[in-house]
């Protein structure tokens, strides 16, 4: 595992650094989404003129984006693979990709949505290549319950709210736990969130409500139902 503490080389070139350090645990997850995050904006221009330097050859102008996305990207992609060795490397992945390709950044379009396209396809990518393995994760269970357990009760009976909801978006579909993690968790509208999964708005619409109804059932009967 490399050391984010430290700027990264890749190709003879130094990238800016990934600041180190785990959440204690992801923020947590409500299923009433308050779009909040999503309407931030770049009110003093800074996310621009940082994208416009690091394109005209400051490297380190990259370095303040990095700093303000990588604790919630690392959060959001150690929710999506369960395991924190592999989401510190995905998120230095995620952050390589967008840097490398930053000369293809549309400015017309929010910086944090083309983040987190490049950070969900990364980590799609790397549990489709888990599972094309067949390769078990080592799963931080202190941290996170694992995907494939269903609980001996319903989901909700005798622990705590949050917990009870990891557990059972943790048995959704990939597409169904990604879908309702960017609209609820990190507050991207259905539309955005339907553009990073590839889906039309009314598509991921009706994802979403399928998602919700097999949320509940999971958490009133224990197990899921087939989307």
């Amino acid at each position: 595992m490399m050391d984010h503490a430290l700027p990264w080389r890749v190709g003879g070139r130094t990238y800016p650094a990934i600041p180190h350090g785990f959440p204690p645990s992801a923020p947590a997850l409500s299923m009433t989404s308050t779009g909040s995050d999503a309407t931030e904006c770049d009110v003093d221009g800074w996310e621009s003129d940082c994208i416009r330097e690091t394109q005209q050859g400051r490297p380190e102008a990259f370095n303040p984006l990095v700093s303000r996305y990588a604790p919630r990207i690392r959060a959001y992609l150690y929710r999506m693979v369960r395991n924190q060795e592999e989401a510190e490397d995905l998120t230095q992945e995620t952050f390589i990709k967008a840097f490398r390709n930053l000369s293809r950044f549309d400015a017309e379009r929010p910086f944090r949505s083309w983040l987190y396209t490049i950070a969900t396809n990364t980590g799609l990518n790397a549990l489709r290549s888990r599972k094309r393995r067949g390769t078990p994760v080592e799963l931080d269970a202190e941290r996170m319950p694992s995907p494939h357990t269903v609980p001996e009760r319903p989901a909700g009976h005798g622990m705590g709210r949050e917990e009870a909801l990891e557990l059972a978006l943790a048995q959704l579909s990939d597409r169904a736990s990604r879908l309702v993690a960017l609209h609820y968790q990190e507050g991207f509208s259905l539309a955005e969130a339907g553009t990073m999964m590839g889906l039309t708005e009314n598509a991921a619409k009706v994802a979403v409500c399928r998602a919700r109804k097999q949320l509940r059932k999971i958490m009133l009967e224990g197990h899921p139902h087939e989307m």
